[in-house]
């Protein structure tokens, strides 16, 4: 899995992060408006380096706990939000302690994922948030529309990530009710170094040409300046959408 860059500072990026920002404050709220319920900290599983985490918080008072089975020693997360190495299938906290549980672009890569989301059920008062991205929406408009199929395509291979339906399939098959499915479709129409869409080429080349090294370099040099060509001109733009499952944990 590719290294998480900053993601709070690409600006195509905000809105998706903004809704997902507003399930987990309209969570808390529900949560405090019952007076039993005590906790307000919310439980990030799968946090990688933070740079998810970070995006969707930032310049919030929300408070929690990140869990990642690796211990990322270039933690960008959140200052109100402690770090823990574990195991996401043995989740080490109490039942019903955290007042909201996300996951973004984790679940689908486990072994047991199964396993992961009973026991993210178990310890949230309120709603579970999971966000996937669908690797096989992502499309760069150009003029060689052949070559942005077969990378595009080339690329989704390689990530090798379930799609939105499968985990749709693995939260039902530990029978919790889904409450809301939404698509983000991120889209923009500036390739610099700066945008996700010149991150996104950044990971695709090192992916492609370096790492499985099943493209030429000179081929994707030559299609990604024709990306680079069409931008100068106003005609480039990219899409890719990003899935938010809001799974209803209040029974559990």
């Amino acid at each position: 899995m590719p290294e998480r860059p900053e993601f709070h500072t690409y600006p195509e990026l905000r809105t998706h992060f903004n809704s997902v920002l507003d399930f987990i404050l309209e969570d808390s709220e529900r949560i405090k408006s019952q007076p039993e319920k005590k906790s307000r900290t919310i439980l990030d599983v799968g946090s990688g380096n933070g740079s998810v985490l970070t995006a969707v918080v930032l310049g919030t008072d929300l408070r929690g706990i990140a869990v990642d089975l690796n211990r990322n020693l270039d933690w960008r997360g959140p200052p109100n939000f402690q770090f823990i190495q574990a195991d996401s299938r043995f989740l080490p906290f109490r039942r019903n302690c955290f007042t909201t549980v996300v996951s973004s672009d984790s679940i689908e890569s486990l072994a047991h994922p199964n396993t992961t989301l009973t026991g993210m059920a178990r310890v949230t008062q309120g709603d579970m948030i999971l966000v996937q991205t669908d690797w096989r929406s992502l499309w760069f408009n150009n003029e060689d529309s052949d070559t942005s199929q077969e990378f595009t395509r080339l690329f989704a291979g390689i990530e090798s990530r379930a799609s939105s339906s499968a985990l749709v399939n693995i939260v039902e098959q530990v029978n919790l009710p889904i409450r809301s499915h939404v698509i983000h479709t991120i889209h923009g129409n500036k390739l610099t170094s700066d945008t996700y869409s010149g991150y996104l080429l950044k990971e695709m080349r090192d992916e492609l040409v370096i790492k499985r090294a099943i493209i030429r370099a000179s081929r994707f040099d030559k299609w990604y300046k024709s990306l680079v060509s069409c931008a100068k001109l106003e005609q480039f733009s990219f899409s890719i959408d990003r899935h938010v499952i809001i799974v209803n944990c209040h029974s559990i």
